[in-house]
């Protein structure tokens, strides 16, 4: 490839290969939907990496001799999410075990209240028995 550009729209490319590297076979076959991006000279690539592309067009420009290809992005790959994908698992477990401990000790505060509840009651007799047995 000889050179690329920004296309007319966002995130659109224009590439130039050199029909002495490139022949119109071989520019169609190439898997735009997920191709290898290689650094190939001192300048970089044209292409950002981690993205696929949908082939818009491509045109012979006869002055340099060379082909002219216009892709424009389709999707980004997000690549290898094993460890991000881990770790959301595992936070989805801490969440969940937090709700239990939670409704757990909402259970437990329920049971001690009503334990309070009936201890008041039994107060209440004694105290009421012991005033009534003084009067």
């Amino acid at each position: 490839m000889r050179h690329g550009e920004p296309g007319q729209h966002n995130g659109e490319y224009v590439l130039h290969f050199e029909e002495a590297f490139a022949t119109l076979a071989q520019l169609k076959a190439v898997p735009w939907a997920n191709p290898t991006v290689e650094v190939v000279s001192a300048t970089g690539t044209v292409l950002p990496s981690g993205y696929g592309f949908d082939l818009k067009g491509i045109e012979y420009d006869y002055g340099p001799s060379l082909w002219k290809v216009t892709v424009a992005v389709a999707e980004q790959y997000l690549g290898d999410v094993l460890a991000y994908a881990a770790q959301v698992e595992q936070l989805e477990a801490q969440l969940e075990q937090a709700q239990t401990d939670a409704a757990t000790a909402q259970g437990e505060a329920t049971q001690a209240q009503a334990a309070a509840d009936e201890a008041q009651e039994l107060l209440d007799i004694i105290v009421n028995g012991v005033e009534e047995d003084a009067t």
